[in-house]
């Protein structure tokens, strides 16, 4: 790699301040963009500096340490900034609905929800038990899941359209069983628990939950 972010954003800040204390013209610096290559290999240095692997996060079992979320997200902006338009940029947008998808989940993992159990019956999602005592609580957590739920999903579009359209993608990302963990995250029945949530709360609590797509 030619040249890192954190060199190009180094370069970005001095010329900033120059223009700020000088009357004189500063000439702006020609910046060479960061290809898909850079930006992949920019991925595997933030997981080194923050102790991660992005290729093998996963909801809900081998999700990213809370604490992450917000350096990579950092990070992840930085490049952004200096990444060429189109697959390097798609790329990065990504990995932004990785950590959103998983900030949502925290979030929402992290309220107190009551009693709400969920269990299968004719392969249909069917609430065993509701407390109406905490209907708020369980619709705002059900909201927050709605939040991770569509990030991945978001995800999973952006991602199949890089693999799709690069051979180098498919190549440093991989297909396959070797495409990124995150598309197994477990999602498969979301819609079908939100909607469980959504009869349950309305008819047995007379609270009516409205999800959105944001």
């Amino acid at each position: 790699m030619k040249k890192t972010p954190l060199l190009l954003l180094s370069l970005l800040i001095a010329c900033q301040s120059a223009m700020l204390t000088t009357n004189e013209p500063t000439p702006t610096p020609k910046i060479e963009e960061l290809t898909l290559s850079q930006v992949i290999d920019e991925f595997s240095v933030i997981d080194s500096q923050l102790n991660t692997t992005w290729k093998l996060e996963q909801i809900p079992d081998k999700m990213i340490a809370p604490r992450s979320i917000v350096p990579w997200t950092q990070k992840i902006e930085m490049l952004k900034a200096l990444a060429q338009q189109g697959l390097p940029t798609e790329l990065i947008e990504a990995r932004l609905e990785m950590l959103r998808a998983q900030a949502a989940y925290y979030t929402g993992a992290n309220i107190k929800k009551g009693e709400v159990k969920l269990e299968m019956q004719d392969n249909e999602v069917k609430v065993a038990s509701i407390n109406c005592d905490n209907m708020r609580e369980i619709a705002e957590a059900t909201k927050l899941y709605n939040v991770a739920f569509v990030h991945w999903r978001t995800f999973f579009g952006i991602m199949d359209q890089i693999l799709q359209k690069s051979k180098e993608a498919r190549e440093k990302i991989g297909t396959d069983e070797n495409r990124p963990a995150f598309y197994k995250s477990q999602f498969g029945t979301a819609q079908k628990r939100m909607q469980a949530i959504q009869d349950a709360l309305k008819y047995e609590c007379g609270f009516t939950l409205n999800l959105e797509d944001k």
